[in-house]
């Protein structure tokens, strides 16, 4: 939280930028009118820039990053089209056990790269991506 002109600041100081994921914010529970307080918290924060506490706090260089489960299930509530209107939606179902090997292994090249890792064959970057896919599984 930073004072700045024109009233209180949260960004983060030693970053440009921060990200904020917000795990399953279907989860949360609705009121009996359907509403919840912390989407609509959010969705302020999306559409003002910021809240009201003493006075309006701004809040700059925060992204906000959502996941939902796609089907519904008990426990799940729908969100209001008023939180989802502000959001930018991509939908992407879990990766197969083979897209999760070439992530893998994609990683690996990448990281052999930038590293001074002479000894880092191909032969062990195909062992480590099947380990690390076996891991995630």
């Amino acid at each position: 939280l930073d004072s700045a002109f024109g009233g209180q600041v949260y960004r983060p100081r030693a970053s440009s930028k921060l990200i904020i994921v917000v795990k399953d914010v279907d989860l949360i529970k609705t009121d009996e009118y359907g509403t919840c307080s912390t989407v609509s918290l959010l969705q302020f924060i999306l559409k003002y820039g910021g809240f009201h506490s003493n006075g309006f706090v701004r809040v700059e260089r925060i992204l906000f990053a959502f996941t939902i489960n796609g089907t519904f299930v008990p426990g799940r509530h729908l969100l209001c089209k008023r939180f989802t209107s502000l959001l930018h939606i991509t939908a992407m179902d879990c990766p197969t056990g083979d897209d999760l090997l070439r992530i893998c292994l994609d990683l690996l090249k990448k990281l052999s790269i930038t590293l001074p890792l002479s000894d880092f064959r191909a032969l062990d970057q195909c062992k480590l991506a099947t380990v690390m896919k076996e891991t995630f599984e």
